[in-house]
C-alpha cells in the first residue's frame, strides 16, 4: 500500500483548511472547518487511521457532517463516485437583471412569460420579483433604452 497516496489526501485537506490561497479555502477554512490535531502533528497516524479504516487507491475522505472538521469520528473513506453523489450542494449565484421592459412589463428571457408589477416601494416604483412566476428562472429581458450595452454583455454571458 502506497503511503504516498494517503499522505497526498491529508495534505489536500490541509491545504483547504489553512492556505487562504487555495480556491477551495472559502468552503472549508474560511467556514472554520479545521483537520485533526493530531492529524496536522504526526501525518503517521492519520496513515494509520487511513488503513485500520479500509483505505484504498482513489478513495475519497468524506465528512459526514459537512459542517463539521477533519476528524476520525467525522470522516469515512468512499469510492469518488459516492464522493460526488453526496457532496454538498452549493447555491448557485445568479445574475439579477431588472426586469422593466417596454409599457412596464415585465418579462421573462427565457420563457417569454410577461406581467405587471405587483409589488412597489413606498416611492410607487415598482420592486422586481426574484424570478419569473411561470418558469422561476432568474434570467431577465431588459429594456435597451434604460439597460444599453451592460445588459448585453450579462445577457450573453448567462445565455
Amino acid at each position: 500500500m502506497n503511503n504516498t497516496e494517503i499522505l497526498s489526501k491529508l495534505y489536500g485537506m490541509k491545504s483547504r483548511c489553512y492556505n487562504k490561497n487555495n480556491s477551495e479555502y472559502k468552503q472549508y477554512g474560511m467556514r472554520g472547518i479545521e483537520v485533526y490535531g493530531e492529524w496536522l502533528s504526526n501525518p503517521k497516524s492519520f496513515v494509520e487511521w487511513a488503513k485500520n479504516n479500509g483505505w484504498f487507491s482513489g478513495c475519497h475522505i468524506h465528512r459526514k457532517d459537512h459542517k463539521k472538521s477533519y476528524t476520525p469520528d467525522n470522516c469515512v473513506l468512499i469510492s469518488e463516485e459516492d464522493h460526488y453523489a453526496t457532496k454538498r450542494k452549493r447555491a448557485k449565484k445568479l445574475v439579477t437583471i431588472p426586469p422593466i421592459i417596454n409599457n412596464n412589463h415585465w418579462g421573462c428571457q427565457r420563457c417569454n412569460h410577461q406581467w405587471y408589477p405587483r409589488n412597489f416601494d413606498d416611492k410607487g416604483n415598482p420592486i422586481p420579483p426574484i424570478c419569473c412566476p411561470a418558469c422561476k428562472s432568474a434570467y431577465w429581458k431588459v429594456e435597451k433604452k434604460k439597460a444599453g450595452i451592460v445588459a448585453e454583455k450579462i445577457t450573453n454571458l448567462i445565455g
